[in-house]
């Protein structure tokens, strides 16, 4: 994540992140909130109007990720 954002850092502003782990919520990760699960995708994203999301799971089942698309 950290190589990431220092790559990206002119192009992208991360604003949070979000966890299939409930119990990450509130806590910060390389200094950037996570602001609840997937869950809270939808509510996430309109509420700081996001406009990219970037998807990084090690597995993830088709039916996660059209989840994911259709939040």
């Amino acid at each position: 994540v950290r190589d990431l954002l220092r790559r990206h850092r002119d192009r992208y502003r991360p604003v949070g992140f979000v966890d299939p782990d409930p119990t990450l919520r509130g806590m910060r990760i390389h200094g950037i909130k996570v602001r609840g699960t997937l869950d809270d995708l939808e509510r996430v994203t309109r509420k700081l109007k996001v406009q990219a999301v970037l998807i990084a799971l090690p597995r993830p089942t088709p039916a996660l990720l059209r989840s994911i698309v259709n939040h």
